[in-house]
């Protein structure tokens, strides 16, 4: 039996439309840095959040088509730690499956590259901070 011919290594963005992350022009911007087009033959995948979850994964489900198309060597591009995810613990877990597939993720232009199986506490507790601060955020504008 043949073996199948390997898939060369590609990149890949995710843009997360959700409360309190960058404008989607900011976004599309810092992935184009890396190579990711926005044309009917770019490689990126978009979620919207409109309102607070509870469920992330419930909700982010283009996040999920996109770890299943990852492979080994290939790269997730993300403009920042906050769209990584909803929570803490839905960041950790996507970063968990991502390193699982065997690929890289390239955060803030290049201010922070997550190998596979790096430990990513530094990353997580971006996150945390971020969401303290942006509940903060919310508490003081009612």
């Amino acid at each position: 039996m043949a073996e199948k011919p390997e898939m060369p290594p590609v990149t890949v963005g995710y843009i997360l439309e959700a409360p309190g992350r960058p404008s989607i022009e900011q976004q599309k911007l810092s992935l184009g840095l890396h190579g990711v087009t926005f044309d009917e033959r770019g490689r990126y995948f978009w979620d919207v959040v409109k309102k607070k979850t509870t469920r992330p994964q419930s909700v982010l489900l283009k996040r999920r088509t996109l770890i299943s198309f990852l492979h080994p060597g290939d790269t997730l591009v993300v403009a920042g730690v906050e769209c990584l995810g909803l929570s803490e613990a839905d960041v950790e877990w996507f970063l968990g499956e991502v390193s699982g597939r065997g690929a890289q993720i390239i955060v803030n232009g290049g201010s922070v590259v997550v190998q596979p199986e790096t430990d990513t506490t530094e990353i997580v507790d971006r996150v945390k901070r971020f969401q303290k601060a942006l509940h903060m955020r919310n508490y003081r504008s009612k």
